[in-house]
Formats: C-alpha cells, structure tokens, sequence
C-alpha cells in the first residue's frame, strides 16, 4: 500500500447503533439451529466530501427588463467508498457525532479494510456521481460547477463480522453497526 493510501486510514467513525449483541441476536435468528457466535467490529474506510454549486430559481414567464431570480446555494454531500471507489449522495454530517477509532488488539481476527482508491479518484467519483444527479433532478435550473467547499474527512463505517465455526459448517455474516442490516458470505 502507498503512503497516500496509507494517510486515507480513517481516524473517526460513525458511532455504533447497533451492537455486538444485537448482531449477533439478528444472525442467530436467520440460522436453522442458534449458535454460539462471535462479533467482532471493523471499521469501512469512506471519504466524505461536501461540494457547494449556485442555482438560480427558474422564471416560468420570464420578461424582458426583469430582475433575475436570486441565487440559490446548493450544497451536496458525498461519500465514496474507499476500497470498490463508488460514490454515494448522503445525508449531511455533523464531525463533532464521529468518534475516535481507538488502535486495534493486535491478537483480532479481522483487521480494517485497506483503502485501494486514492483521493483524486474518490474527487473524481464523487464528480462524477453529482454531474449525473444534477442533470437527472435539476433540468429546469442549471447548477454552476460545484466545488469542494471543505476538507474531505476520513471516516470508518462500522461493521460487525459475526462468526462461527464449528465442526458442523461456518457462519460468516457482515451486520451493519448503524442500520443493522447484514450481508452473509457463508451460512
């Protein structure tokens, strides 16, 4: 890994809303017979940028020798994944709700995924992603370029990685620490 993908790291996370227990509630309810999990928490590596663009609010009869509409500020939010690279249009976040992601057991069994997207490709699909929102949800009022008004922020989505093995099979299952949803890679 490069010394800029290695400065990608997040630092902060989202808080955890779903917990170790309750993930492991979710699994065991999903499976034939319950079982003696494990959870284990892992932060997704995300980069978080904010981009600001103006609009002016369209005239529907417009005159000669009128006054143009005022502007309006657009702001947008977008978080791209660092390691597949895609961009996703979020909700606004507030940095003072992250928290801190304290230095991981060495003796875990699962370790924080590596970013593999470096900045300038996260800018560009972030970009990317905008240009085809603006023209999807703005054809009556054009945005100006939109520009990235803010730092980007490292941030961790944070996950549990349930298991269990066992003579019988294993379980693998990633539940999301926010929403709760899971994803199973082995049941």
């Amino acid at each position: 890994m490069t010394a800029e993908l290695v400065q990608l790291q997040p630092e902060f996370a989202w808080p955890v809303k779903f917990s170790d227990h309750e993930a492991r509630a979710l699994v065991n309810r999903r499976l034939k017979e319950p079982a003696d999990l494990t959870a284990t928490l892992y932060h997704h590596p995300f980069l978080g940028l904010v981009f600001q663009g103006q609009s002016q609010r369209p005239s529907f009869f417009p005159r000669a020798g009128t006054r143009l509409q005022p502007t309006v500020l657009v702001r947008a939010h977008v978080l791209v994944d660092l390691v597949g690279g895609r961009a996703y249009l979020s909700d606004a976040w507030d940095p003072h709700e992250f928290v801190s992601i304290g230095h991981r057991d060495e003796t875990s069994t699962i370790t924080d995924p590596e970013p593999h997207v470096t900045e300038a490709a996260a800018v560009r699909a972030a970009h990317a992603l905008l240009a085809g929102v603006v023209l999807r949800r703005r054809r009556m009022t054009p945005i100006d370029d939109l520009e990235l008004v803010e730092s980007p922020i490292r941030v961790g989505k944070p996950n549990w990685w349930v298991t269990n093995r066992e003579a019988s099979g294993s379980t693998e299952v990633t539940v999301d620490g926010i929403t709760g949803r899971h994803y199973a890679f082995s049941v």
